[in-house]
């Protein structure tokens, strides 16, 4: 006789071919329905149909399952509410860091696993293709309206293909899970965009840029666009904090970008008791990396300050504490211009930006003292 443990049901099968539609259970509280078919040789069970109705998500399939190989086949139609998804308990951290999806839209998915092998035969052995739809999502700096994912695994390689038009541009997250001898490696290939010709919001500004530069955060008006091209992107997963481990390094260039003088920027002008409308950010092309948990850059953001003299900002920014440690070079001949004679011996006067990401502080008493050094006052 063949056994198969359900829960909450045992059925013992001596027939040739046996059909069996077991009623609603609810293990997990979560209620389904099964329809079981058990061939005569006792090594498939072949389930004809698997209804699963949740509050979070609703699937019918049907497939089989090798008693004997461990491996199960299925195909079908799955649906996720993300709206109640995103309401579960322990994705409130998501939520408090603006991180949300809704949607519910039907899409069709197929598998064959080896079940018995373990996660790391599923990822080596497996093969799945599988598509999750959204209708809106949101992530720091971005309001993405719509979209669709493509999962596949294939050849020991689980990659997620997301593109997305938006802004007049694409967003776009390509990630890749690869098995190796010592574990999981989640990577994104190099060459891959992650935004491309993608127009810069104020939202995008503060969360996005104003985590590579203090001068950017609460900057930006609606204008100018910017690229981020994957040249490293490398994470050892389970090998302790994520953000210590992650080896990231992304080409990030930019047109020129209209910014607003507030944040550390006003508080210069302030200083300086100068006024402007036009600032920006230059057309600039520079490597943004991430190793132990520190974020900095190959050159400094560079920002004109009414098209006579400009400001570079360098420096680090620490991910897990999200404390920044930076310079600001500002050149006292565009400060002081035609106030002094001779502004040939006049040289940069670098202020120390300290804070946090959200609450940055500069330091402005050097060049207030450097300006006095030549007999001019200012602020």
């Amino acid at each position: 006789a063949l056994e198969a443990t359900v829960p909450k049901v045992v059925l013992a099968v001596d027939s040739k071919d046996l059909g069996v539609t077991l009623g609603e259970m609810r293990p997990f509280g979560v209620p389904f329905d099964v329809d079981l078919r058990v061939d005569g040789q006792g090594k498939d069970l072949l389930l004809r149909q698997v209804a699963v109705q949740s509050p979070y998500v609703e699937l019918t399939a049907k497939g089989s399952f090798g008693m004997d190989s461990g491996v199960v086949a299925m195909d079908g139609t799955l649906t996720p509410d993300f709206d109640a998804i995103w309401e579960l308990p322990f994705l409130d951290k998501a939520n408090d860091q603006g991180i949300a999806m809704q949607g519910r839209s039907p899409r069709d998915f197929s598998f064959v696993l080896p079940i018995k092998s373990g996660a790391e035969g599923i990822l080596r052995d497996g093969r799945a293709n599988a598509a999750v739809a959204f209708d809106r999502m949101m992530v720091p700096g971005l309001d993405i309206p719509k979209g669709e994912a493509q999962v596949v695994l294939k050849d020991g390689k689980t990659s997620v293909d997301t593109v997305v038009a938006m802004n007049d541009g694409e967003v776009r997250f390509s990630p890749r899970l690869e098995a190796t001898d010592t574990g999981y490696v989640l990577y994104i290939p190099e060459g891959d965009y992650l935004l491309k010709d993608f127009n810069v919001t104020p939202e995008l500004m503060d969360a996005g840029l104003g985590l590579v530069s203090p001068i950017l955060k609460g900057s930006a008006e609606t204008s100018g666009s910017i690229n981020v091209q994957s040249r490293r992107m490398r994470l050892e997963l389970g090998k302790g904090d994520p953000l210590r481990s992650l080896d990231l390094d992304v080409a990030l260039s930019t047109s020129e970008i209209t910014l607003q003088p507030n944040g550390v920027l006003g508080r210069v002008l302030e200083a300086t008791g100068k006024s402007t409308d036009a600032v920006s950010m230059k057309p600039q092309e520079l490597e943004v990396e991430v190793k132990n948990g520190v974020l900095s850059t190959d050159k400094p953001i560079e920002v004109d300050l009414n098209d006579e003299w400009t400001v570079a900002c360098l420096g680090r920014t620490d991910l897990a504490t999200r404390k920044i440690d930076y310079t600001l070079s500002v050149p006292l001949d565009g400060v002081l211009g035609d106030k002094v004679a001779d502004t040939s011996t006049l040289k940069p006067v670098s202020l120390p930006i300290t804070g946090t990401v959200n609450d940055p502080h500069i330091e402005v008493g050097e060049l207030v003292d450097s300006a006095a050094e030549t007999g001019v006052s200012v602020g």
